[in-house]
């Protein structure tokens, strides 16, 4: 779901300017560019562009529109849609009719609401072909540790209960859902025994992390004796460019896998 307000004003077919879209006739245009904010826990969010026009068709309040949505949801690309509002219902029913980058070959539809006196819509898009969504989402990854622990003094083991400070464990791994049937990325990544207590500073980059293009990078500790790691997203690259976000780890020791929930802003 996204909202953005309505800041410019209506150009009559006349060439007169107003701001009152209950007194429009035919041909009348309204257009608008302005910043998307979308939802997620944490309230709205500034997140996509969008420009767009409406002309009015008849007089009944009929208005044909079409625009187009950029960077949508951190997405690269352009997404387009057209189709008709009604003024008497306060309400909008477009079709997705494409798209460039992230978006090429999209389909689906755009819903709104219109508060007519605020001039905000508030529109829910649902898109029907497989687009990335490279922010605002939550995820949960598994991965296994399949490289040896690397001893201060050189010596390799797999066993992380044996571990002092100055001890590493490198890790390279394909990322897969959580049902662990389906590949959805790559990780990289280097934890370090920061201390006697089983702490680990850890590091990494995911790659092509849920179909999206370029790396992620994150940073935090790990909690041997609870098993469970708690880091920051620090950015990234491509689709993840000033990333935000947070990744909770619990770790099987006995599998040697890694289960994250990542949260992507």
């Amino acid at each position: 779901m996204e909202t953005h307000t309505w800041t410019q004003p209506i150009i009559t077919a006349n060439g007169t300017i107003t701001d009152n879209p209950s007194i429009t006739g035919p041909g009348d245009v309204w257009t608008s560019a302005t910043t998307v904010s979308v939802f997620d826990s944490n309230g709205p969010y500034a997140n996509g562009f969008v420009g767009e026009m409406c002309t009015v068709v008849d007089l009944g309040d009929k208005w044909f529109c079409e625009g187009i949505y950029r960077n949508l949801q951190g997405c690269s690309g352009l997404l387009s849609f057209s189709g008709i509002y009604d003024g008497a219902q306060l309400g909008g029913n477009w079709s997705v009719t494409g798209g460039t980058g992230d978006f090429e070959g999209a389909t689906g539809s755009v819903l709104e609401s219109f508060d007519e006196d605020n001039f905000v819509s508030t529109r829910v898009i649902t898109l029907a072909s497989p687009t990335r969504i490279c922010r605002g989402f939550e995820l949960t990854e598994v991965h296994f540790w399949t490289s040896p622990i690397v001893l201060a003094n050189g010596t390799l083991i797999q066993d992380a209960s044996l571990v002092g400070p100055g001890d590493m464990w490198p890790n390279v791994a394909t990322v897969l859902d959580d049902t662990e049937s389906k590949a959805i990325g790559f990780v990289g990544e280097k934890c370090i025994v920061i201390d006697g207590n089983n702490k680990w500073i850890c590091g990494g980059t995911y790659r092509s992390l849920n179909g999206c293009k370029g790396q992620l990078v994150f940073s935090g500790v790990y909690s041997g004796s609870s098993s469970f790691g708690n880091y920051t997203i620090l950015g990234g690259t491509g689709d993840f460019a000033e990333a935000t976000g947070e990744i909770l780890e619990s770790f099987d020791d006995t599998a040697l896998k890694s289960t994250r929930t990542i949260t992507i802003q």
